[in-house]
């Protein structure tokens, strides 16, 4: 048998496990081989195929699964063989292959193919644990599938090619009974049937039958768990059933697989993990101690440690830790994990023995100096080094006497040797120095260093002996000097930086400011400030540009700082105004003051911007305008205020009576407008009482206005009346009555108070009587007498048949008639006698009453004449309104 190894690495808990599998297969021998279950062994994986039958007969078939075992069980495994050829009586193969029949001619059967299985004890065919079916044996003749393929649950069954001699082809066996033989059908050759197939065993083939081409054989069945049916005469056999027990899983059939003899692989998996990687140095000195572990491992019992041959380990052992003293020889550390079913395989880790470096020293610049000196040891042939003394590898040291000193230099490895050197110090030089201007400057400023007492002179920092340089911080500074053997003294210097002021500036009242505005700038963080653009500290200035001043400030230990403070001088707007509607006004008028140029404006006077205000003398207004940025500026806007002219009013009279005219006058002024349409000095008529305004406007139009009234007396009402208006020439006088009292009397035949008829003669006579009163007013009453010559007729109509009423009136009046008339006229005049009213009435009667209205006509004396049947009456009539 051969064994095949394949290793494979997993991890658990953290653990390495090293896991080998095994395949182990097993060839046909003929005999039965063993198989002994490994320790920590539970499972096997097993490929079990039988074997094929004879000559060209049904391959044999195939079992794959997992079988659950027992460490340190011993299996049997039986391994089929190949079915023989075809010829009489051909053996079966190994382990349950059917014979074939007696052949007494020419056509042979080929024997059955042995089964493969695997038995647990005591061994017998109840405890197959799988079994892979044979192939059933082939014939040369009448069978298109020369013989039943072996395996599966139900082996092959043998297929005819149509011969009618058969009734029954073998069939395979199954899983509870094995296959038929074939029977023939007596209609083309006999034979005697034999026995199907068993369990665990293939049915043979039959013997010669009669007229079957003079004694033909047939083949033999497959062996299996239950053997396939044999061929009766010049027929195949079937194949053989395969068979897994229960305790196999992931079970896979394969029908017809194998070709030749059978085959088992058994596969085994070890449960046994590996320990872990060991932990610790690959490389160790020679004589160097190290420490090297592994992870614990989950049910391991004990850890066997190995080392290399010279090193010894100096505790741990059985342990997960041990720690080793090293020997001369590299090798590897190996370690095994013990547990209950068995041991581990190694892991191991190659460790590499070195020995110790090769020391080496030197000095620079020299290992003989003068004291305090500079030195530099370095170590060769090492990697890191370690000197006595406090001597640090290749780091400048001040040395003070000759003093030997020893090195211990270490490797890659860690492992050490050893060197010395000795360094001879000669007596050194006394150098001194000095500092200019002083040893203390402000921040910023120079200073120069100068050694004294040596031929030549390095600094530290950078410094140049004797030349100016800039410190950028406090510090001590050391100049080596020099002489002539070159030894050399050193001497330093302590530079102290004082701080600079931290110099601050503040404007006020703002860093921008407008066109002559005054600007204060303060300095701060110092003593005392001095600033340029000839600006005093603290003292109000009016810059007149925009401007950028630097302050220097002086502290109180000398040191000076400089600020800088823009000042922006922004340029003051452009003030200016409008006046309307003029800069020269009436006084009295109105005036709208409106800046232009900025944003607001306030004016003085308590003039608001664009807002009316009455101008009573010349005056001159400041407007402020402000921009957008708060700069001001200012403008005079001056109104000059004319005065009002001084108006009079005058009147020819100041009292009139009414139809009287009168002229009104204006003076002080160039022209003149007077109220009630009345024209300066022209003469006019008032009809009532009045106050009457002038407005006089002089030269440059200003205006002004005067007053006066004019007072209009109304007419008196004066009545005229006779004792008697008709009457005789030789009657006796008419006594004349006239109201109010005190008026006089005109007319013909007027004496005094009285009318003389025979004076007056013959006809009608008005007699006016005229009254004038207080005012100077007058009026006149006329009253109408008509003088006959009294032939013995009556007094007319209209001497006592007509009355007017009221009289004074208001414009609206009655006129009564108390006789007869056949025509009424009437016509009624004012004083320019122009005609007002007329009218005509016809056959009048006694008792007539007419109203009669004059609303239309302003106050005034009206005179009405009466006509009627031939009379004639003249009435006046006044009216007020």
């Amino acid at each position: 048998m051969k064994k095949n190894y394949a290793i494979t690495f997993g991890f658990l808990l953290s653990v390495q496990f090293l896991t080998a599998q095994t395949t182990q297969t097993f060839n046909y021998t003929g005999s039965v081989q063993t198989f002994t279950v490994p320790a920590c062994v539970t499972s096997l994986t097993v490929d079990v195929s039988g074997a094929k039958g004879g000559a060209s007969g049904g391959n044999g078939g195939r079992v794959q699964g997992a079988m659950s075992v027992t460490p340190g069980e011993v299996l049997n495994i039986y391994v089929g063989g190949m079915g023989g050829a075809q010829i009489s009586n051909s053996p079966g193969g190994y382990n349950g292959g059917g014979t074939a029949g007696t052949c007494s001619v020419q056509y042979a059967g080929a024997g059955g193919g042995g089964a493969s299985d695997i038995r647990r004890a005591p061994y017998t065919l109840n405890d197959r644990i799988v079994v892979g079916g044979g192939g059933g044996g082939s014939h040369p003749i009448n069978s298109t599938n020369n013989g039943g393929a072996g395996g599966g649950l139900i082996g092959g069954n043998v297929i005819g090619n149509g011969n009618t001699c058969m009734s029954q082809w073998a069939t395979g066996g199954s899983q509870t009974t094995g296959g038929s033989s074939s029977t023939w059908s007596g209609t083309c050759c006999s034979f005697t049937v034999v026995p199907g197939g068993s369990f665990g065993i293939g049915g043979n083939g039959a013997g010669p039958g009669v007229a079957c081409n003079g004694g033909d054989s047939g083949a033999g069945g497959g062996g299996g768990w239950y053997g396939g049916g044999g061929g009766g005469t010049y027929t195949a056999g079937g194949g053989g059933s395969s068979y897994t027990a229960s305790s196999v899983s992931a079970v896979v059939h394969s029908q017809g697989f194998q070709t030749g003899n059978g085959q088992v692989l058994i596969t085994t998996s070890s449960g046994i993990p590996s320990p872990g990687p060991i932990t610790g140095n690959a490389t160790l000195c020679l004589n160097g101690t190290a420490n090297y572990s592994i992870a614990s491992m989950v049910g391991a019992t004990s850890y066997n440690w190995t080392v290399p041959a010279g090193s010894t380990i100096n505790s741990g052992q059985g342990t997960t830790s041990i720690n080793i003293t090293a020997g001369s020889t590299s090798g590897n550390i190996s370690v095994t994990a013990t547990f209950s079913c068995g041991t581990s395989t190694p892991t191991t880790l190659a460790l590499t023995i070195s020995q110790g470096p090769t020391v080496g020293a030197t000095a620079t610049p020299s290992n003989n100096v003068c004291t305090g000196a500079t030195v530099t040891l370095s170590g060769t042939g090492a990697t890191s080094y370690t000197w006595s003394g406090g001597i640090t590898n290749g780091v400048p040291f001040v040395i003070m006497t000759t003093t030997t000193y020893t090195v211990t230099g270490s490797n890659s490895n860690g492992c050490t040797g050893t060197a010395t050197i000795t360094i001879t110090v000669n007596p050194s030089l006394s150098v001194t120095s000095s500092a200019t201007p002083s040893n203390n400057i402000c921040n910023g400023s120079s200073v120069t260093l100068t050694g004294i007492g040596a031929s030549s002179y390095t600094w530290t920092g950078g410094v140049l002996n004797g030349i100016p340089f800039v410190p950028n911080a406090s510090g001590t500074y050391t100049v080596t000097g020099t002489d002539i053997n070159g030894c050399i003294g050193t001497s330093t210097q302590t530079i102290t930086l004082l701080p600079l002021p931290q110099v601050s500036s503040i404007a006020f009242p703002s860093t921008t400011v407008c066109v002559g505005s005054s600007v204060t700038l303060n300095g701060s963080g110092a003593a005392t400030y001095s600033w340029t653009g000839g600006v005093t500290n603290g003292i109000p200035f009016i810059p007149a540009v925009t401007t950028t001043y630097t302050v220097t400030g002086v502290g109180p230990n000398g040191c000076s700082n400089t600020a800088t403070t823009t000042i922006t001088v922004n340029p003051l707007p452009i003030i200016s105004f409008n006046i309307f509607p003029s800069a020269t006004v009436c006084a009295g008028t109105s005036v709208v003051l409106s800046g232009t140029g900025a944003s607001t404006y306030v004016w003085s006077g308590g003039v608001t911007n664009a807002v009316p205000f009455i101008a009573n003398s010349t005056n001159s207004y400041t407007v402020t305008g402000t921009d957008a940025i708060g700069c001001t500026n200012t403008a005079i806007a001056t109104v000059n205020v004319n005065p009002l002219p001084t108006v009079t009013a005058s009147s020819t009279a100041n009292s009139i009576c009414i139809g009287s005219s009168i002229t009104l006058t204006g003076s002080g002024a160039t022209t003149y407008s007077w109220s009630g349409g009345v024209i300066n000095a022209f003469p006019f008529i008032p009809t009532s009482t009045t106050t009457y305004t002038v407005t006089g406007t002089d030269a440059i139009g200003c205006t002004n206005t005067a007053t006066i009234t004019v007072v209009v007396y109304t007419q008196p009402v004066v009545t005229a009346s006779a004792s008697s208006i008709v009457v005789c020439l030789s009657d006796a006088n008419v006594t004349l009555t006239g109201s109010p009292t005190g008026g006089t009397w005109s007319g013909q035949g007027v004496v005094g108070n009285s009318f003389n008829p025979l004076i007056a003669t013959t006809g009608s006579h008005a007699v006016s009587y005229f009254f004038t009163d207080v005012h100077g007013c007058t009026n006149t009453a006329i009253v109408t007498i008509t003088v006959n010559l009294c032939v013995g007729l009556e007094e007319t109509i209209l001497a006592n048949g007509v009355s007017v009423y009221p009289n004074p009136n208001n414009g609206n009046f009655t006129l009564g008639v108390s006789a007869n008339v056949d025509e009424l006229v009437i016509k009624i005049t004012d004083i320019q006698g122009r005609v007002v009213y007329a009218s005509v009435d016809n056959k009048v009667n006694a008792g007539f009453v007419k109203q009669i209205s004059l609303d239309s006509q302003p106050s005034g004396m009206y005179l009405m004449q009466i006509l009627a049947n031939g009379e004639q009456r003249t009435e006046k009539i006044s009216i007020h309104k």
